[in-house]
């Protein structure tokens, strides 16, 4: 399945960062599972989303999910 950089398990409900670089800014999102693969809701701004799967597997870690609400 999908993992973050560490290697974890990447799973619906998970707030992940992806680590800005040259080419891409910073992003937080919330991890959803929608047509058939994963996507992201950016936490400050909702209508904003993006895909998961589109990342290299180095630039997104889990930070925390929405269970715990253990993020930033």
């Amino acid at each position: 399945g999908l993992q973050d950089k560490n290697g974890v398990d990447i799973y619906e409900g998970d707030v992940v960062r992806r680590i800005g670089t040259s080419a891409v800014a910073e992003f937080e999102g919330v991890v959803h599972y929608y047509d058939c693969g994963f996507t992201t809701d950016d936490i400050e701004d909702e209508e904003s989303f993006d895909s998961v799967l589109s990342y290299q597997k180095g630039v997104i870690e889990i930070i925390g999910n929405i269970h715990e609400n253990k993020w930033n």
